[in-house]
């Protein structure tokens, strides 16, 4: 997460982080130029990501709603 963050360039989110975790000087710099030349792929991935697990977590709200009506003891004819 906190490598996803740092790429993104989520300036709070590292610092978040970072108060959190501490600083670790080696891997900030190491990590920098990453963000310099993949944050706008990460950031385009990322959203299709989230988009799609948006989707899923939707369909699954639906089946599960479905199922629990499936589930119950109707009253019959």
């Amino acid at each position: 997460m906190n490598f996803l963050l740092r790429s993104l360039g989520d300036k709070k989110a590292v610092r978040a982080c970072e108060e959190v975790y501490g600083r670790d000087p080696q891997r900030v710099a190491a990590v920098r130029p990453l963000a310099d030349v993949h944050s706008t792929r990460l950031r385009a991935i990322l959203r299709v990501t989230m988009s799609d697990l948006e989707q899923a977590v939707e369909l699954l709200g639906v089946l599960e709603f479905f199922s629990s009506l499936a589930s119950r003891n109707w009253p019959g004819p």
